[in-house]
């Protein structure tokens, strides 16, 4: 259930430095479940490990949940800040972490912001964003 998720500024980093992998991540999470060992004689027969409770395994899995929730809310806030807030802020995540680039690339990209205060305002951003997200999935608007 999505009261499992938490959302924190520490995971938001985590999230964003594996951004370019998430696809990746959920795919193969699915995949574990789908192509997963399959059900014996013996299991299918008791009920246990069928189909059905795969598949069950699949929507009720929390980490892909939790994945799923994070890839399509950063998406939607990158864009957000993209087409209409901060194109600043927009650039600075995309620079530090979708390209990687280091804090001298930035600061020179973006002369010589002060780059810890610029990460500070990004993660505070999506921070806030996140909460009410998982709020509004909880039904606590």
């Amino acid at each position: 259930m999505e009261n499992r998720i938490k959302v924190t500024k520490s995971k938001i980093k985590r999230y964003l430095q594996n951004y370019t992998d998430l696809n990746h991540l959920i795919k193969r999470r699915e995949l574990k479940w789908i192509l997963g060992k399959g059900p014996t004689l013996d299991e299918w027969r008791d009920g246990k490990n069928t189909v059905e409770n795969q598949a069950i395994n699949l929507i009720e899995d929390n980490k892909l949940k939790e994945l799923r929730f994070f890839k399509n809310n950063i998406d939607k806030y990158l864009l957000i800040l993209k087409n209409t807030k901060d194109k600043k802020l927009y650039k600075y995540i995309i620079f530090k972490y979708i390209k990687k680039n280091s804090d001298e690339e930035i600061e020179n990209v973006f002369n010589s912001v002060n780059v810890q205060k610029l990460d500070k305002k990004s993660i505070n951003y999506l921070y806030i964003n996140l909460k009410k997200e998982l709020n509004k999935k909880r039904g606590n608007n």
